[in-house]
């Protein structure tokens, strides 16, 4: 017994809304703001169907149905048992390690998703260092920091 379907079953999964993200912020560099929170639309549903949905169907087989494949309760690499109960337990905890990471992302994903929803348009929730960024170059637009002020232009 080898975890190699387990792996290619949990990388189909991880890896799909991973497509959607980069496109999203790629249209955002655009400032075609309609499309982002289309493509930003389309990566939350892939999100919520791979990471929450098909991804709690393979955690439940890890846990209930990879179990009943243990032949020996005990590690032998020599006569090619890799597959012990210890080594499912520490599979499982993994398993509901990253459940737990896909839950916290999901709810910051969530928070952009409310600002789309009420037109505020698709931003990082994670990084406060491009906020500062946008409201000094605002600023500088409306002319509220001039050179003179600036202490990067020293």
């Amino acid at each position: 017994m080898h975890f190699t379907r387990i792996g290619t079953a949990l990388l189909v999964l991880m890896d799909f809304a991973d497509i959607m993200l980069p496109a999203s912020k790629l249209l955002k560099y655009t400032h075609f703001q309609t499309i982002t929170d289309y493509s930003f639309g389309i990566f939350f549903i892939s999100w919520i169907i791979t990471r929450h949905i098909l991804y709690f169907y393979l955690l439940k087989s890890v846990i209930y149905e990879s179990l009943e494949l243990i032949e020996k309760k005990e590690w032998l690499p020599s006569e090619g048992n890799f597959y012990s109960l210890w080594v499912w337990r520490y599979f499982v905890a993994l398993f509901v390690g990253l459940q737990i990471l896909l839950l916290l992302w999901g709810w910051l994903i969530l928070k952009v998703a409310v600002k789309v929803i009420i037109g505020e348009g698709a931003d990082d929730v994670r990084s406060e260092s491009d906020e500062t960024e946008d409201i000094q170059e605002r600023d500088a637009n409306v002319g509220l920091i001039s050179s003179s002020n600036n202490p990067t232009s020293n």
